[in-house]
C-alpha cells in the first residue's frame, strides 16, 4: 500500500482511498478534466511550458498516527517535494512516471554526494516549484496519477520494517485521503477493511449533474468498507447473488449468465440489482514483433516490402465483431473515447479502418505483393488463461485463408523477457494508460522507449514525435498526433482488438458508483441506504 509501488489494480484501488494526489479527475466530467485535490487551483505554467508553480490548499491533514505523535497534521509543500524525491530509480515502480521529466532529478538520484534537491518549496507560502526538462503538456495529468500520491515523509521513514511495531510503510499506510486502512485478512478470499478518516473534514457530496440527486450529503458516505479480492469470478458472483457483496464486477465466464443486451438477466440476480458501465483507459491490441525479420524490419528492401504487405493483410483479416461476440460476449465493444483520447487507439488506415473483416482486401494485398499461394508458419504468443486461448483459436481461424499456419504458445510474462519475446511473430497486448494524454501511447513506439515491446523503430516517427511532444495543447498538437498515427497505420498496422468497459453489478440499496479512470471504483462516492 505504498503508492509508489502500487502497480496492480487491487493495490491502486486501496491507495486511492488512503492518500490524496495533487490533482484529480472530475468524477462526473465527460470528457475528463483535471481538478485540484491537494492544490488550491490548477498549476500555473510558464509561457515556455518548463516551470510548474503549485499552490497548496489549506485544510488537508494527514491522519493521526504513531509516526505523527498521534496527531493529524497539515499537508505541507515540503511533503510534496519529499514524496516526489523519495521515488527512486530501480526501487519504486512510479519512477517510470518521472524519469527524464524534472530538470536535475535523474542526476540528483545518481549523485554520490548530497546535492541541492531539484524541487523547490516554501512551507510558509505553501508553494512548490518544479522545473521540467522540456515542455510536457501531459505533466499535469501525470501529477494526478495515484502512484504520485503525497505521503508524510516521517511516516515513510518510521515504518521501515525493523520490528513488528514498525512494519514496512506499505503495510502501515498513512495518508490524507477519505479513508484510513484498518486491517487486512490473509485467508482467501483476501479482504482489506477501510474506515472513514475521523480527522478529515467532511466534504459536500458531489452530486451527478445529469441524474436525480442522491440522499448522501457528505463524502465519504460509508463509514466502513470491506474490499474483497476473489481469485475467480464464480465465487464472487455467488456471494453477490447471496447478498454478501454490495457491488461486484462480473467475470467474463459468468457475464452472459447475468447480463443480456446491456441489462441484468431477470431472476439471475437479487431484485432491483443495478448495472453500471464505465469506460476504461485501456486497449487490447494485436501487435507484430517488428524485431522478427520474418514479419517486421528487414535489411533487404524487397523483403521489408513483403513483410509490410503481410502485416497489413493480417490486420485486414482480423474479424473484430467476431472476436467481440466470442471473447467479450458481444457486450464490450463500445469504445472508451470519453476517457481514452482517440489517438491512444491507432486504427488501420486511420478513419478508413473497416469495421468488419475485409478478407478480400487482405488477399488482394498479398496478391499485389506477389505473396499469393505462399504458406507462412507463424508463432502467436499469449497468456495461459481461457480467454487468451480463445483469442488464439480465433486468430488462427481468421488467418488460415491467407495461408498462415499459426502456432500458439501459452506463457506467462513473456512480454518482459526479450529472449522469449523474440520467438513470437504476433502477440496480444493490453495497453493501460498511465495518464490520459495521447503521448502515453505514442511515446511507447519511439526507438529508445523502454516499453517499446513491439521492436518498432522508424527515425521519421521519432522526429515527428519530438515535434509533437514540444507542442502545447490544442488543434496543432491533435493534428501532430494524427500524423504519428498515420505513420503507424502505414508501418505498424496495430489492430485494436477491443476497448473494454468495466461493468459493475450493485445491490438495490447502493448508489453513487463512479469509476476513476486509473484507480477503479471511487469508494468514497458510494452512497448506501438508497430508497
Amino acid at each position: 500500500m505504498d503508492p509508489a509501488d502500487a502497480t496492480d489494480a487491487v493495490s491502486r484501488r486501496l491507495t486511492s482511498q488512503i492518500y490524496d494526489t495533487l490533482l484529480d479527475w472530475d468524477p462526473h466530467a465527460d470528457p475528463p478534466r483535471l481538478v485540484p485535490e491537494l492544490l488550491a487551483d490548477l498549476p500555473e505554467i510558464s509561457a515556455d511550458g518548463l516551470t510548474y508553480s503549485l499552490r497548496m490548499r489549506e485544510g488537508p491533514r494527514f491522519h493521526g498516527d504513531t509516526c505523527l505523535k498521534d496527531q493529524a497534521r497539515p499537508v505541507r509543500a515540503g511533503d510534496v517535494a519529499a514524496s516526489l524525491l523519495r521515488i527512486t530509480p530501480g526501487k519504486h515502480a512510479a519512477w517510470s512516471l518521472l524519469a527524464g521529466r524534472i530538470a536535475g532529478l535523474d542526476d540528483w538520484h545518481r549523485a554520490p554526494t548530497a546535492a541541492p534537491a531539484p524541487i523547490a518549496f516554501d512551507d510558509a507560502a505553501g508553494t512548490v516549484t518544479i522545473r521540467l526538462t522540456r515542455s510536457q503538456p501531459e505533466f499535469a495529468a501525470i501529477l494526478a496519477h495515484p502512484a504520485l500520491s503525497i505521503v508524510p515523509p516521517e511516516c515513510a521513514d518510521y515504518y521501515d520494517g525493523s520490528d513488528p511495531e514498525r512494519p514496512r510503510f506499505a503495510r502501515h499506510p498513512v495518508g490524507s485521503g477519505p479513508y484510513r486502512f484498518d486491517h487486512a485478512t490473509s485467508e482467501f478470499p483476501r479482504s482489506a477493511v477501510l474506515v472513514a478518516a475521523d480527522d478529515r473534514a467532511p466534504r459536500p457530496y458531489p452530486q451527478p449533474p445529469d441524474r436525480p440527486p442522491l440522499p448522501c450529503t457528505h463524502a465519504p458516505a460509508a463509514a466502513r468498507v470491506v474490499l474483497t479480492h476473489f481469485q475467480h469470478g464464480e465465487p464472487a458472483l455467488r456471494a453477490f447473488q447471496a447478498g454478501e457483496l454490495a457491488a461486484q464486477v462480473p467475470g467474463q465466464a459468468q457475464f452472459a449468465e447475468v447480463v443480456a443486451l446491456g441489462r441484468p438477466v431477470p431472476g439471475a440476480l437479487p431484485p432491483g440489482t443495478g448495472l453500471e458501465k464505465f469506460p476504461v483507459a485501456a486497449v487490447d491490441l494485436l501487435y507484430f514483433n517488428m524485431a522478427s525479420p520474418e514479419i517486421g524490419h528487414h535489411p533487404d528492401p524487397a523483403r521489408a516490402r513483403e513483410n509490410l504487405a503481410l502485416r497489413r493483410a493480417i490486420a485486414r483479416a482480423f474479424d473484430v465483431p467476431r472476436y467481440l461476440e466470442v471473447v467479450r460476449n458481444g457486450a464490450w465493444a463500445e469504445a472508451s473515447a470519453s476517457v481514452l483520447p482517440r489517438e491512444v487507439s491507432p486504427r488501420l488506415d486511420l478513419a478508413s479502418a473497416p469495421p468488419q473483416r475485409d478478407l478480400d482486401g487482405a488477399l488482394q494485398i498479398l496478391a499485389d505483393a506477389g505473396l499469393s499461394g505462399r504458406t507462412f508458419l507463424m508463432n502467436y504468443w499469449g497468456g495461459p488463461s481461457e480467454p487468451e486461448r480463445q483469442e488464439a483459436a480465433l486468430l488462427r481461424e481468421f488467418l488460415r485463408p491467407l495461408g498462415i499456419d499459426l502456432r500458439f504458445t501459452a506463457r506467462d510474462n513473456f512480454l518482459f523477457d526479450p529472449g522469449l519475446r523474440a520467438g513470437a511473430h504476433l502477440f496480444g497486448l493490453r495497453f493501460e494508460a498511465d495518464y490520459l494524454d495521447p503521448s502515453n501511447f505514442l511515446s511507447s513506439l519511439t526507438c529508445a522507449a523502454a516499453d517499446n515491446l513491439a521492436g518498432f523503430c522508424d527515425p521519421n516517427y521519432d522526429a515527428a514525435y519530438a515535434a509533437f511532444a514540444a507542442l502545447p495543447p490544442g488543434p496543432a498538437r491533435d493534428d501532430a498526433a494524427l500524423h504519428l498515427q498515420a505513420i503507424l497505420g502505414e508501418q505498424l498496422p496495430v489492430r485494436p482488438i477491443d476497448q473494454p468497459s468495466a461493468w459493475y453489478l450493485h445491490q438495490r440499496w447502493l448508489g453513487g458508483l463512479v469509476r476513476h479512470p486509473l484507480a477503479g471504483l471511487r469508494v468514497e462516492l458510494l452512497c448506501p441506504d438508497m430508497p
